[in-house]
């Protein structure tokens, strides 16, 4: 680098020191830290379903928290039986169900814990 170069090229990182942070912190000024989500505490499914016959339509309105969740049946006893399919995020999904099914459960697939219940 000759002298001019090396001037500038100190001049252009002392400017990109100084306006990096400045648009940083614009950047984040208005976002708020300080509040959690609510969405699991107002007691509201992020799922809906509608059964007719021994179709299951799911609609996933907001995104789960596990994007590994698999749809089991549930049996009239409770327990859980075969699996029907996967949840792979918002969007509406279609299976079908045995006679004699009582209701679903959505799983967690990788954590193996119960995210919903849903009995019909």
């Amino acid at each position: 680098m000759i002298a001019g170069q090396r001037k500038a090229h100190k001049y252009i990182w002392i400017g990109i020191a100084v306006v990096l942070p400045l648009l940083m912190f614009l950047a984040i000024k208005d976002l708020d830290f300080t509040s959690a989500r609510t969405s699991d505490a107002s007691g509201e499914l992020p799922v809906s379903f509608s059964l007719s016959g021994q179709s299951l339509k799911i609609q996933v309105d907001t995104p789960l928290k596990s994007t590994a969740s698999l749809v089991y049946e549930m049996y009239t006893d409770g327990s859980r039986g075969n699996i029907l399919g996967q949840l792979e995020g918002r969007g509406s999904y279609e299976f079908l169900i045995s006679p004699g099914t009582k209701g679903i459960y959505i799983m967690d697939a990788i954590k193996k814990e119960e995210l919903f219940k849903i009995e019909f």
